[in-house]
Formats: structure tokens, sequence, C-alpha cells
């Protein structure tokens, strides 16, 4: 299989920027973490959508994030160091 495949649910082929996120077929955002203040990112889903309304996982230095919805461009930049 060609390393650079788009195929839905092919998560290790997706390139994701720091600044930006996309969904995983099974609805959590991926967002890269390479620049995220991970205090600034739990600040900004306590704020967004209240406390214990959201999951965050790190895998192969991305935060998973499950939420009531999304967090835009501008929150992720928010985040940065």
């Amino acid at each position: 299989m060609d390393p650079k495949s788009s195929a839905p649910g092919n998560l290790a082929s997706r390139q994701i920027s720091a600044k930006s996120e996309e969904l995983s077929p099974n609805g959590w955002q991926l967002v890269a973490s390479q620049y995220i203040d991970p205090a600034k990112l739990i600040h900004k889903l306590k704020d967004k959508f209240g406390e214990g309304t959201y999951e965050v996982e790190m895998r192969h230095n991305k935060y998973m994030i499950h939420a009531k919805g999304e967090l835009t461009e501008d929150d992720i930049k928010a985040c940065h160091y």
C-alpha cells in the first residue's frame, strides 16, 4: 500500500499542521501537539465546553479531542506556546 494513501481511516498517512485540525472517522478532533501548550489547551477546552464535558488523549504526537463541539483554528492558535 502506498504510504501517502488518503484512504479513510488511514490516520498514519495524514499530515496535520500545528495550525489546523481534522476529525477522525470516529469523531475525535486531531490536533498536532508540536506547538501546543497543554495548560492552554485544557483551559480553552474548559472555557469553551465546560468542566468534564470533553476527553483528551495524546497519541503519536497528536492530541485527540472528543467534545460536544470542535475547536476552531483560532482556538488552536490561542493554545500555542
